[in-house]
């Protein structure tokens, strides 16, 4: 007996012809494959995600970033830092650890469009604007041993970060190593690492308000290692319900 093919939830079913001619089966088959096709959900757009950058010499492949793209830079200002839309050129570089030749450039090189120099560049689907910065923290703290650190964002906002981990005997790194943030009842650890390098521990950059939501935003570099750097952007605006902030960009790369 000859059989024909039916669409039946998205899945082509095998069915007895019963006679029908071989023109209008085809014919039904087309029409149930674009009536069950019609009724398939759309697929979701890609929001565009954020990104981390900073002023600097790169080794090849470690930034995706071109020239004429608009970053925000966070600068130092008269009164602490502010935020900037900028320009930024990418152009090919010396790479003194990896070009054997001085005339090879396989490196590159970012700068902007400014006199002085960010803290750093992003950019992302969170509508930045010029304008300044509420920052409670800006340097290079390394978060060796068991740290608390208080940020206060105002006179009655009070954060807490704190670590906690293992410490490796006869050594000042640690295994099962902890980021924690909390404010009020709220307590979020935001960043968890299997170990810790001695000579390149993870550390704080900066602390402030970048979304300008009266709530903390943290710029921490959670290397694993002293050879490499991982700065990464927590948000409190990008904060699912019950955390207070989350992570939105990190940025890795390596030094020799």
């Amino acid at each position: 007996m000859n059989n024909f093919l039916l669409a039946q939830n998205s899945k082509l079913i095998l069915y007895p012809s019963l006679g029908i001619d071989v023109n209008i089966r085809i014919s039904i088959f087309i029409f149930l494959a674009i009536v069950v096709t019609g009724f398939q959900k759309p697929q979701k757009k890609t929001q565009s995600k954020f990104q981390l950058l900073f002023v600097g010499n790169y080794h090849a492949g470690e930034i995706s970033a071109n020239s004429g793209e608009t970053w925000y830079g966070l600068f130092p200002s008269e009164s602490g830092y502010e935020l900037l839309a900028t320009k930024i050129m990418v152009k090919a570089a010396h790479d003194i650890i990896v070009d054997q030749d001085p005339s090879q450039q396989s490196g590159l090189k970012v700068s902007v469009d400014q006199p002085s120099r960010p803290l750093f560049l992003v950019k992302g689907p969170f509508p930045f604007k010029n304008g300044s910065i509420k920052s409670v923290f800006s340097g290079h703290q390394y978060l060796t041993s068991i740290h608390h650190l208080i940020l206060n964002l105002g006179d009655t906002i009070q954060y807490n970060l704190t670590t906690t981990g293992e410490l490796i005997e006869g050594h000042s790194s640690f295994t099962n190593f902890k980021v924690n943030l909390t404010f009020g009842k709220i307590h979020q650890t935001v960043a968890t690492m299997r170990g810790t390098d001695e000579d390149g521990p993870p550390s704080i950059l900066w602390a402030g308000d970048l979304d300008r939501d009266g709530k903390l935003d943290l710029l921490l570099d959670l290397t694993n290692h002293y050879n490499a750097s991982e700065p990464t952007l927590f948000l409190s605006s990008q904060a699912t319900e019950g955390k207070l902030v989350a992570k939105v960009a990190s940025h890795r790369s390596v030094g020799c």
